[in-house]
Order: C-alpha cells, then sequence, then structure tokens
C-alpha cells in the first residue's frame, strides 16, 4: 500500500468461517477416504473422490474470501471489493460524493419476544451525497479509533453521536 492508499478490512462473519471450515473439513474427510485409503471397489472410491471434491473446492472459497474498502486519496476514490483469489466485483465511489465521517450509536435487537437481545452498534461511514458504510461490527473503542485515522487520512469532520467515556482505547 502507499501512503495514498488506505485499506479497510471486512472480515468474514463466524457463520461464514463455520460453514466454510466444515465444508473443507468434509471434503478433505471424503478425499482422504476416496484417494488414501485401500478401497476395495474402485467405483467407491471414484464416488468418495466425486463427493469429497465439492465440499472441498466450496471450503476453501468460502475461507479465502475477502472483503476490502479502498480509500485512495491519489485517484480520488474509494473503491468497495469482494471476491476470492482477485477481486471479482467492485463498487467505485468518487472521494467528493462525502463530506464527513460518521460515527454512530444505533441500538438493534436480536429475536423476538421474551427472548429478544437489545444490543448496539457502532457503525463507521463516509457520508456525504452518498453513504458508504466502512465497517459495522466492531467494538466501540476500536469504532472510535478507525473513525478518527479515516477522518484525518481523508481531512474530513468526524461526526460522532457516541458518548465520550474519557477512556483512551
Amino acid at each position: 500500500m502507499g501512503a495514498d492508499r488506505l485499506r479497510i478490512r471486512l472480515p468474514l462473519g463466524w457463520g461464514a468461517v463455520a460453514l466454510g471450515g466444515l465444508s473443507f473439513i468434509t471434503g478433505l474427510g471424503w478425499l482422504y477416504w476416496g484417494l488414501v485409503r485401500e478401497i476395495d471397489h474402485m467405483v467407491r472410491s471414484t464416488l468418495a473422490q466425486f463427493v469429497g471434491t465439492l465440499p472441498f473446492f466450496i471450503g476453501v472459497a468460502i475461507l479465502s474470501f475477502r472483503r476490502c474498502c479502498d480509500i485512495d486519496r491519489a485517484r480520488s476514490q474509494v473503491v468497495k471489493w469482494w471476491g476470492v483469489l482477485w477481486p471479482w466485483s467492485r463498487r467505485e465511489f468518487a472521494l467528493a460524493q462525502f463530506d464527513k465521517v460518521s460515527l454512530r450509536q444505533e441500538p438493534r435487537s436480536r429475536g423476538a419476544g421474551r427472548k429478544s437481545k437489545a444490543y448496539d452498534i457502532y457503525p463507521v461511514r463516509l457520508e456525504g451525497a452518498k453513504r458508504l458504510d466502512l465497517r459495522v461490527d466492531l467494538p466501540v473503542a476500536k469504532a472510535r479509533v478507525l473513525a478518527a485515522e479515516v477522518s484525518g487520512y481523508l481531512n474530513l469532520p468526524l461526526v460522532s453521536t457516541v458518548p465520550d467515556t474519557g477512556e483512551e482505547p
């Protein structure tokens, strides 16, 4: 990365990591059973190899999936992309569309009825003519650090609705 580019990585959720790991291990088990173990019947060996190939490659694809947001001052643009080995989908935004960096505290709830659980998220966004979420999954201290870093990097004002507790991360 050059001095004129800031990369914000967007991690996979736990559900995707679990699904990718389970698929990878399942495929690896079937491939082991079809390739390494001595199976007396050729059809069973070939079938095990065939059954193991698909989940193995699905697991590899999920675990190597990447999402990033590149902010490039030199080209005056923000590129949000995702892909497996290389970026295969991109959305580009001009930096002129944004006039501030925001850090908000937004309440959310999970579940329904008596078992609902309330929690807060702290999204860091670029706002202006368009609105672009940079990260929404960070705890408050890390979100505050990221918002300050992006604000300083782009020389944009930081608008925050998160009360300052006086604690440094």
